[in-house]
């Protein structure tokens, strides 16, 4: 074998989740010169989307979300049906669910919440118009730093409620959870179809019932690799 060299690909193990990064990224984190530098190492962040289906007549008894800066992609319809992990939202909002990580076993959250939606404005909790599709992201460089890492094993996913929907429409029919990386440093762009490859479902409960404010939540049934 000949001499390896930065570009090659190095596989590493962590908490029995395999990773793939380069020579370079591995003599920086373990070499003793520059370890630390999450932030700048990483090379992917995340893109998140919530979607389910039709729910019973009562849209105006709508849960509200605590959110900051940034974009949010959706589509929400009065209409039959249920909105899938593939489905293209096309709308916009100028801002991002509070949102916490599970990585490696840490809870981590990655931005801030100084804001609440109204109760007409979409969200993860929001059933204004019933049946909902939604996609947010962020960029490498928010991951690693709220993280301090630059890589590790995504196991679950919080937001920050500020209110439920009222107890008869508390009850989210064909509920998913979708995840997959993104590059770059781009954390407003619709990430709520195909763009940047497909998601992985890593959550689904049919109906899915929250239950309670501030951070809430699931562990995945289905890890993401993250680096």
């Amino acid at each position: 074998m000949s001499t390896p060299v930065s570009t090659d690909l190095i596989m590493v193990e962590r908490s029995g989740t395999v990773y793939k990064e380069t020579k370079a990224n591995y003599d920086t984190a373990v070499g003793g010169g520059g370890g630390g530098g999450g932030e700048e190492d990483a090379e992917y962040g995340v893109a998140i989307q919530f979607c389910w289906g039709q729910l019973t007549a009562g849209y105006h008894s709508s849960g509200t979300s605590k959110h900051d800066g940034g974009t949010m992609y959706y589509l929400r319809t009065d209409s039959a049906g249920t909105y899938y992990l593939s489905s293209s939202a096309t709308s916009s909002q100028s801002y991002r669910p509070g949102t916490q990580l599970k990585i490696d076993g840490t809870w981590y959250t990655i931005n801030t919440w100084a804001n609440t939606t109204s109760a007409t404005q979409p969200g993860p909790v929001n059933v204004y118009y019933r049946r909902q599709v939604m996609s947010w992201a962020f960029s490498p460089s928010e991951v690693a730093t709220a993280t301090g890492a630059e890589s590790g094993s995504i196991q679950g996913l919080k937001i920050n409620i500020a209110a439920l929907p009222s107890s008869s429409y508390n009850s989210f029919p064909d509920f998913q959870i979708g995840m997959k990386l993104i590059s770059g440093g781009n954390n407003t762009s619709n990430y709520s179809g195909t763009s940047g490859g497909s998601y992985t479902q890593v959550y689904s409960a049919d109906p899915k019932v929250w239950g309670g404010t501030s951070w809430q939540g699931v562990d995945f049934s289905t890890n993401i690799a993250w680096t």
